[in-house]
């Protein structure tokens, strides 16, 4: 069995938790939770079950505020995360059971959505340029011949051998 082991964001006496404020899984499937014009410091955050601070056994009533704070990226941390994810990326062929391998996901996941991650990860992103590049092929076709048949292997188009002095049109 793999050992658990959390990712040194979770700290003691604090309570961490993130907001998924949208989801991608392809270029058709896409959620939105959060409207991106609503400013998250002006909503809260109501706890809807039963908590108690560490020094009483006063409950807490009191709505949590999100906060909105500077993530500088360091790259010595940046390092240890992408290593860190790098080692959970190798070990996910050496799981052996369900349980292990669900653990290493949310392993993975923790570790990418971690703040020092995230705050690099905008920076290379701001700094870099993505274009989209569109090639046109022109007289490119296909092999419209059964293979083993006299036809197809006298085609440009589907025999490589007679590709390479004829063209396919």
């Amino acid at each position: 069995r793999m050992k658990y082991e959390p990712y040194g964001q979770l700290l003691p006496r604090k309570i961490s938790l993130a907001l998924l404020k949208s989801h991608r899984t392809d270029a058709a499937d896409y959620t939105r939770f959060v409207d991106p014009s609503v400013d998250l410091t002006s909503c809260e955050l109501r706890w809807s079950s039963l908590l108690v601070g560490s020094s009483s056994a006063t409950p807490i009533t009191t709505p949590s505020k999100f906060q909105r704070k500077a993530n500088p990226c360091v790259s010595s941390q940046f390092d240890a995360v992408s290593t860190k994810i790098d080692s959970y990326l190798a070990s996910m062929y050496e799981v052996d059971s369900q349980d292990d391998l669900t653990l290493l996901h949310f392993k993975l996941g923790f570790a990418g959505f971690s703040d020092t991650f995230a705050a690099c990860t905008s920076l290379i992103d701001s700094l870099t340029g993505k274009t989209t590049v569109a090639y046109t092929y022109s007289n490119v076709t296909q092999c419209e011949y059964v293979w083993g048949t006299q036809e197809y292997f006298e085609s440009p188009c589907c025999s490589a051998e007679k590709a390479y002095t004829q063209c396919c049109s």
